[in-house]
């Protein structure tokens, strides 16, 4: 009885039928075939005098087999075939995670087999594989719940069935013949397209033995040098017992590597040493200024700097070698000069375009709370200004770590230990501050590509995400699998450099250069 009032929907607004007639007064004896209702005799004289008339025993036999009829074709064919098709389309379900989780295990196999330059298509493939296997899934899920749906329904119209035949009562026999006529066609499930997708590298029907076949088969194009992905240029390992802590990009195809030590070093795109700069002082981190001037900030509060060509090029004094048939420079040690200290601990530091030095700094209250600011320095030491709040009075920072700065516009972007980047305009105002609650955003490090997007280095999904000057994040444009990227940089090439935890170093191209 429970399923037959959520079927009221279904009822006329007068199904019970009096006893008596109210226009005559008299006992409804008859039934109108016609009109599908109960009367009197006076009725069929003014009403139904042309209309094909029965008693109502007669009509209650009648429509009792119609219900019986339906009652049987349910129970004989409908409902069991119902049940059949919503066990095979689980069976499906299954079937398909199961022959999605093979191919993607197949081709991480295949993968392994294959050169480090390749990585990128294997993972392609991966990505590929598990997005048609969750369209499948939501296919299939779909479907099962249409005749789910339907097998409910007709679940429902079986009990108005049952309680109509049991209590024998015309207005519910003539409520359930108008079940049978009008709802139980409409409550089987439409046909639906029911074609699953496949990659579209695996050639074949979707059985077990063909798909089979195609995996092994699998036809790797071939990468071009530039296009709308990130395509790997080039990758080494940095040896070196500390962690990476910082990238700076330098002349073309050169990068500047800190790690947690004394010692900073100009490398090339396989990791030679060119050039090597020691500190006698841990050194938090690096940039290099416009006449390829190298600044430095370090653990002891000291700003330093290496001026000129001696940063990149080397002096004529230094010697040169043959390396596999290639002229390097020799590694050697150069000690810089100090130009001036900080009062607060910096962890920074930036130059635009106008030889204006940004430096991020915190220091720890006698709470144990850290605050931070952002100042600006003249190359002589003479502070610019400092940033500390926004424009209602707010922090900006608790403990700013990474930053970087668009040579275009002068925009900053600072990563903060608060997990989040402030990005401020180039009058140090406040532009926007970007989190990401959901995915367990953990920024490390941040910088522009040539385009003024804004690329952060996130520990916590091991990405590295594409915001734009809005705001809003674009996509993640690279993403690693059981490593950590800890530091990036991006030089004018568009060329985008990403250390990572292991020590590896791994250069990715996304647009061709201007």
């Amino acid at each position: 009885m429970a399923m037959f009032r959520k079927l009221h929907v279904h009822r006329r607004k007068e199904s019970l039928i009096p006893e008596t007639c109210p226009l005559h007064g008299g006992h409804m004896t008859m039934f109108c075939v016609t009109c599908d209702v109960t009367c009197c005799l006076l009725c069929l004289d003014e009403t139904h005098h042309s209309h094909s008339i029965t008693d109502k025993d007669t009509a209650r036999e009648n429509k009792m087999a119609t219900v019986n009829s339906m009652i049987q074709r349910i129970q004989g064919s409908l409902a069991p075939d119902m049940k059949r098709k919503v066990d095979a389309l689980r069976e499906g379900r299954r079937k398909n995670k199961r022959d999605f989780k093979d191919l993607v295990n197949t081709i991480l196999d295949r993968g392994d087999d294959l050169r480090l330059e390749i990585d990128d298509i294997v993972n392609g493939y991966v990505d590929e594989c598990e997005a048609m296997r969750k369209r499948n899934d939501e296919i299939l899920t779909e479907i099962i719940k249409s005749y789910e749906k339907s097998e409910k329904d007709i679940n429902g119209y079986m009990s108005v069935f049952l309680d109509a035949t049991s209590s024998g009562h015309l207005s519910k026999l003539t409520e359930a013949v108008r079940i049978c006529n009008d709802c139980i066609d409409n409550a089987l499930p439409k046909r639906q397209r029911t074609k699953l997708f496949l990659p579209k590298f695996v050639k074949g029907d979707v059985n077990t033995k063909e798909l089979r076949s195609n995996i092994g088969k699998l036809e790797l194009p071939s990468k071009t040098k530039y296009g709308e992905k990130f395509h790997i240029v080039f990758e080494f390992v940095y040896k070196t017992p500390f962690q990476l802590r910082s990238l700076q990009s330098a002349e073309l195809n050169t990068i500047w590597i800190g790690c947690w030590d004394d010692v900073v070093n100009l490398t090339n795109q396989n990791g030679e040493v060119l050039r090597s700069v020691t500190c006698g002082v841990t050194v938090m981190d690096i940039c290099v200024g416009r006449s390829q001037s190298l600044w430095l900030v370090c653990e002891d509060n000291s700003v330093r700097c290496i001026a000129g060509d001696d940063v990149t090029s080397g002096s004529k004094e230094v010697p040169v070698v043959a390396v596999n048939g290639r002229t390097v420079v020799v590694p050697s040690s150069e000690a810089v000069r100090t130009v001036f200290h900080t009062e607060w601990t910096p962890y920074s530091v930036c130059m635009n375009k106008e030889d204006i030095l940004y430096v991020t700094m915190s220091m720890c209250t006698v709470t144990n709370s850290d605050v931070g600011q952002l100042a600006r320095f003249h190359t002589n030491g003479k502070m610019v200004d400092i940033t500390e709040k926004d424009d209602v009075g707010q922090p900006l920072f608790a403990k700013p770590q990474r930053m970087a700065i668009s040579q275009k516009s002068s925009k900053v972007a600072v990563v903060d230990f608060t997990q989040s980047t402030v990005v401020l305009n180039k009058n140090m105002t406040f532009r926007f501050r970007y989190v990401d609650d959901k995915n367990g955003f953990s920024p490390c490090d941040v910088t522009f590509d040539i385009d003024e997007n804004i690329l952060i280095c996130d520990s916590g999904s091991r990405s590295v995400v594409m915001v734009d000057m809005t705001g809003v994040i674009k996509r993640r444009v690279l993403e690693f699998e059981g490593v950590t990227p800890a530091v990036l940089s991006c030089d004018s090439k568009g060329k985008v450099w990403v250390g990572l935890e292991d020590k590896k170093v791994v250069v990715f191209q996304y647009r061709p250069p201007d």
